[in-house]
């Protein structure tokens, strides 16, 4: 992948990233895009909390936001790749327990259960990667080379699948939706579930796999994996709608062999032409 392919892949994520900059409100705006996707709404608020949880992430002290500066200006520059690494590494767990407990303050589950790390590791990775499409990171680089994966529905399904191509073994049992994620392997029904820190260890062996030779770092193929995973499976979807008898071999596909198959399923349909219904 070229410098360029990678310039257009953070305009298509987020093409307003041009009016801002790599200062504070550049962060705020990082941070309250990354809640967006949090959809915090799908939780129930606590009784009484009146506070907003954006104010929290973003107030003075030990929050996100300060967390976040902090870290854009540690001097790096001594350091090895796995210093590095274990330096964001360990900075990156801190900020996660931040979240969490910031979380954990506001909001139950649904169901009245406690936030999962899983939520926490959504606004804190988001969060990283709107801010590595704001103009002039280029020059933060080595900041952003060791950033997680910021864990979903389509993301863990690439990794499912992906792992099925290599002689890695992943159960797809002991996967659980990103937002129940925790930060250390348990066990539930009797099965080991794969933990925060397991999932990401396994993403950068794929990507970094000598095999796939993408020059990329494991965040920066999220860029790449969590559109076309996303078409991935509505393309399945949208077949498995007129079709059922041969979806595993369609899921077999490449994606540009899915969308190709879907044309010609579209062109062959016959409906009553009328707009009386729809």
């Amino acid at each position: 992948m070229s410098e360029n392919e990678m310039e257009i892949a953070k305009k298509n994520f987020w093409p307003d990233a041009k009016n801002y900059k790599f200062n504070d409100e550049g962060y705020k705006e990082a941070i309250k895009m990354a809640v967006g996707d949090l959809m915090v709404r799908t939780l129930k608020r606590k009784s009484g909390k009146t506070n907003n949880l954006l104010i929290d992430l973003c107030s003075e002290g030990e929050s996100f936001l300060e967390h976040l500066k902090k870290w854009f200006k540690e001097d790096i520059t001594s350091l090895d790749k796995q210093s590095l690494k274990n330096k964001f590494d360990n900075m990156h767990k801190i900020i996660c327990k931040n979240v969490l407990n910031i979380l954990q303050k506001y909001y139950t589950n649904s169901d009245g259960t406690d936030v999962c790390y899983g939520k926490a590791q959504k606004i804190v990775n988001m969060t990283f990667k709107y801010l590595y499409c704001i103009p002039g990171t280029n020059k933060k680089e080595d900041y952003f080379t060791y950033c997680h994966v910021a864990l979903d529905t389509f993301t863990l399904e690439w990794l499912y699948r992906k792992c099925k191509t290599t002689k890695r073994t992943i159960i797809r049992d002991n996967l659980v939706p990103w937002s129940n994620i925790t930060n250390k392997e348990c066990k539930k029904n009797g099965k080991e579930i794969y933990s925060y820190e397991k999932l990401q260890e396994i993403f950068r062996e794929l990507v970094t796999d000598p095999k796939t030779d993408l020059n990329l770092t494991p965040f920066q193929t999220e860029f790449y994996i969590w559109p076309q995973m996303r078409l991935t499976l509505a393309c399945e979807h949208l077949y498995s709608l007129q079709s059922k008898e041969n979806l595993s071999e369609f899921r077999n596909k490449s994606l540009n062999e899915k969308i190709s198959e879907l044309r010609n399923c579209i062109d062959s349909i016959k409906f009553e032409d009328t707009n009386c219904f729809i």
